[in-house]
């Protein structure tokens, strides 16, 4: 169990106007000019708990409750409102581990208030500014199987995991932010592959350590969106 509080300060500092004397708007590098400031404060209380029910010796119960939050910046314009970010994380599975054995099946549901965007170089015009997205709900499936080989002095690492991730928008509205757009209630989230698939092969000795790793990733969409993935726009 446990509990965290805090209290968040943010400010921006805008410097831009007319250094020029023609009337015109620029930004402002050399700080010339008294800038203009959007300043918002936050005070949260995120809980959490977790539980490991032993079933026997080798079975386990894992399940746990959070609540997530992320704060949001202040906006660029007065007019903009953007709210924090917050979540209800639910995970329940099951473990199994025997000498040096060890599998792990786990599902989970997030649940989002005010999901936030940011505007990134990656993923839009590169403005690092933020967008609220309303509700959203996220089912998971998460599966995991490990084992430890010993080669005489030496230990080989095997891992493998798949992860299945469905996403949706739980409510419609029109965002300037290229990624969501214009976004109908249902529409699953951009940028979340639903298959991921992770495996790990390595050699461990006291002093040195090598690993091979592969990585394969489902098609994702870059824009909101429904329905069969468009070449165009995964």
């Amino acid at each position: 169990v446990g509990v965290r509080a805090e209290d968040i300060s943010v400010e921006r500092k805008e410097w831009k106007g007319d250094i020029s004397g023609a009337g015109g708007s620029w930004n402002d590098p050399n700080r010339e000019l008294t800038p203009s400031v959007k300043a918002k404060k936050i005070s949260v209380i995120v809980p959490g708990i977790g539980m490991v029910y032993k079933l026997n010796r080798s079975f386990s119960v894992i399940s746990g409750v959070h609540k997530g939050f992320s704060p949001p910046g202040p906006g660029i314009d007065e007019e903009d409102d953007v709210k924090p970010e917050e979540s209800v994380n639910l995970e329940l599975g099951f473990r199994y581990r025997v000498g040096l054995t060890e599998m792990v099946s786990t599902i989970f549901n997030n649940k989002y208030q005010n999901l936030l965007g940011d505007d990134t170089q990656f993923a839009g015009s590169g403005s690092y500014d933020q967008f609220n997205a309303g509700q959203v709900n996220i089912n998971g499936l998460e599966l995991s199987a490990s084992h430890i080989i010993p080669i005489g002095a030496r230990f080989m690492p095997l891992h493998l995991s798949y992860t299945f991730t469905s996403t949706e928008f739980l409510n419609s509205f029109e965002s300037n932010f290229e990624a969501w757009g214009a976004v109908m209630a249902g529409d699953e989230l951009p940028y979340v592959p639903k298959h991921q698939l992770f495996s790990e092969a390595g050699l461990e000795d006291k002093t040195w350590s090598s690993y091979i790793r592969f990585r394969l990733i489902d098609a994702m969409r870059t824009v909101a969106g429904s329905g069969d993935i468009d070449s165009d726009f995964s």
